[in-house]
């Protein structure tokens, strides 16, 4: 199975999660229990919650390990676009950094 991928810009942190789906059919949220890596920290690191925090141009493998299971999904980071503008928007742009994106990614389990 292809592994899912993201891309997010250096600074704009990225919530990943983990499911697990049990032999019964059920699934279950392993987000803050699974053992979390990236394959390259300088370009992403990963916290124990799955919160991605990109570092610099790149990409990286993270993975999510759980008991025997495991899922991976590729992080492409980008440099920070800060558009042209007034002070005011210019700033505006640049208070994004830090921020978590929205968006969440589910990580299949092999």
């Amino acid at each position: 199975m292809s592994p899912p991928s993201a891309s997010a810009s250096v600074g704009k942190r990225t919530a990943f999660k983990a499911t697990a789906t049990m032999s019964d059919g059920t699934t279950q949220d392993v987000t803050t229990t699974a053992t979390w890596t990236s394959s390259d920290p300088a370009v992403a690191s990963i916290d124990r919650r799955g919160s991605a925090t990109p570092l610099a141009r790149g990409t990286t493998t993270l993975t999510a390990a759980h008991g025997d299971a495991s899922g991976a999904a590729s992080l492409v980071v980008e440099d920070l676009v800060v558009e042209d503008g007034p002070i005011g928007d210019t700033i505006g742009g640049i208070g994004g950094i830090g921020s978590a994106e929205a968006a969440e990614l589910l990580i299949p389990w092999r």
